[in-house]
Formats: C-alpha cells, sequence, structure tokens
C-alpha cells in the first residue's frame, strides 16, 4: 500500500483543521552537535525506537474520539535517504499512510 505524500508542510489553519479530526504525530531529523537526530512529538529517539514509540502513541490514540493519524515529517535535506526510508517503513508497518514531507536546509533542535 502507497504512503499518501505532501511535499508543503500544511498552513497553520489547515493544522488546525488537521487536529480537529485527526490525531497528529510530528517526526523531526535534524542535527545536534553534529549528529542526525529524531525527535517524535516532544522526546527525541533513535531509529530503532520509533516501532515502539509509534506503537504506544497508537495505543494510546485507541481512547481518542479521532479515528486518523496524520504524521508531519521535517526532515534536514543533509539527511541520509536510509534514514528517511527506515522512518517510512516504520510508518507503513504501523498503518500510518498519510504523511506530509517538509525538507529544510539546515534544521538542527
Amino acid at each position: 500500500m502507497p504512503v499518501l505524500t505532501d511535499c508543503e508542510l500544511p498552513s497553520a489553519a489547515r493544522l488546525r483543521q488537521l487536529e480537529a479530526v485527526s490525531e497528529l504525530i510530528r517526526i523531526t531529523v535534524g542535527y545536534v552537535e553534529g549528529d542526525f537526530v529524531i525527535r517524535f512529538n516532544s522526546s527525541v529517539c533513535g531509529i530503532g525506537e520509533l516501532d515502539d514509540r509509534l506503537q504506544f502513541f497508537l495505543g494510546e490514540r485507541a481512547h481518542s474520539e479521532n479515528s486518523e493519524t496524520t504524521v508531519i515529517l521535517k526532515i534536514d535535506r543533509r539527511t541520509p535517504m536510509r534514514t528517511v526510508n527506515d522512518i517510512r517503513s516504520a510508518l507503513r508497518r504501523n498503518g500510518l499512510l498519510t504523511v506530509f514531507y517538509a525538507a529544510d536546509e539546515h534544521l538542527s533542535f
């Protein structure tokens, strides 16, 4: 099943609309002290932890009224494509197929 993609981040107004009808996951990949770091919502995690974080989030979401989940994936342009593909694979394994992508020239936390 293909991942639905959009190459622009939604506007602030569109984000508010999305939050009203779906749960949002924000994944950011950037640099911290010269190393790539993945931030899942507000906490830092490794690529190996991403599946566990997604499963925990989806388990918590089961108690929510919103039935949809939208992912906002923002990456530094220097991020290796392998890392992006690993993140996309984790999203697919967990059934998260609505993804908004954005790239930034120099993204750091």
